[in-house]
């Protein structure tokens, strides 16, 4: 039988769905060549894990602007926004310069201040202090509300020095 256009990256993005994670010899081409079908599988393992990690940060500033839009905070709704511009930000200037060559791979996600997982922690901790600090409904100024809108705005001043610290980098490799 004769493979079609596209059915190997149809079987390997199935795959991934099924949690392959290293394809059995074979299973995406049928030739048993694991060289190609690594590389094929590999680079949408790779993409499917990106985007996914973009939804997960963006779902859960979103939820953090819902939160503060019922209790009526604008103040910290802007707060939210402007981590989540800084944060797609990051991204973007990481994804532009790898499509137009620049510094491909894990050289570009570690260029910055507040990569990822530096934003991701700093939200967390605040989120679970936050958590364990909730005050009656009510009270003024809750302590969890300056704990949350404190690391919202750390987030969104690091976001920005990061993307400007990758574009910097981008503009002394392009030299």
């Amino acid at each position: 039988r004769r493979e079609q256009p596209g059915e190997r990256a149809r079987e390997c993005e199935l795959g991934v769905f099924r949690g392959c994670v290293r394809p059995r010899r074979g299973e995406c081409d049928g030739t048993g060549d694991r060289d190609d079908v690594d590389n094929v599988c590999s680079r949408l393992q790779t993409r499917l894990d990106s985007v996914l990690d973009r939804y997960s940060d963006l779902l859960v500033l979103a939820g953090t602007v819902f939160l503060f839009a019922r209790l009526g905070r604008l103040e910290a709704v802007a707060a939210v926004l402007l981590a989540l511009i800084g944060t797609l930000m990051v991204s973007y200037t990481r994804a532009k310069s790898e499509s137009l060559g620049f510094s491909s791979g894990s050289g570009m996600a570690n260029v910055g201040l507040a990569p990822r997982e530096v934003r991701s922690v700093i939200l967390s901790l605040a989120l679970v202090v936050a958590g364990l600090l909730v005050e009656p409904v009510g009270a003024v100024a809750p302590t969890w509300w300056y704990i949350l809108v404190g690391s919202l705005a750390v987030i969104a001043i690091l976001a920005t020095i990061t993307t400007i610290q990758r574009i910097l980098f981008v503009y002394r490799q392009s030299k």
